[in-house]
Order: structure tokens, then sequence, then C-alpha cells
């Protein structure tokens, strides 16, 4: 799939009341829910440049930030 870069991109966040919505401009807007209270943890679906190519100077939640939300505890790599 190509992206052009003035494309909407969908949303996704996390409501007051522990549901994540999702809102997609061709395929509408979906809730999710879940049973008890799990961590719910949200990157951007981008490559992390910082570590493939060495642009330190790159910003964002890249997409192995639940690597190492998981493996190493870094927090700040999820998109809060």
């Amino acid at each position: 799939m190509v992206v052009e870069p003035d494309s909407i991109r969908p949303e996704i966040s996390l409501s007051n009341r522990d549901v994540v919505i999702e809102k997609h401009p061709e395929l509408g807007s979906y809730n999710l829910y879940a049973d008890g209270n799990p961590d719910v943890l949200f990157c951007d679906n981008e490559t992390n440049v910082r570590r493939l190519h060495g642009q330190n100077d790159a910003a964002g939640h890249f997409k192995d930030a639940f690597h190492d939300y998981v493996v190493h505890g870094d927090v700040s790599a999820t998109n809060p």
C-alpha cells in the first residue's frame, strides 16, 4: 500500500473510559473493548530511522516501541 504524503491518516486513541477508539477516513469508526485492566500501548507505524539509518534527530514513537517497552522497560518509547 502506497500512502500519499497529504493523505488523511487513521486515528487511534484511548477514551477516558478505557475504550480504544479507532477512526479511519474510509472504513469508519470502531470502538475496541478489553476485559480487565490491560496496559494499552500506542506507537506510530513508522520505521525507526534512528536505529536503522542513524538519523539521531528523527522524532517519533516508532513501530519497534513495543519491543523497547516490553523487553527493555522503556516506557517513553510508546506514544502516550
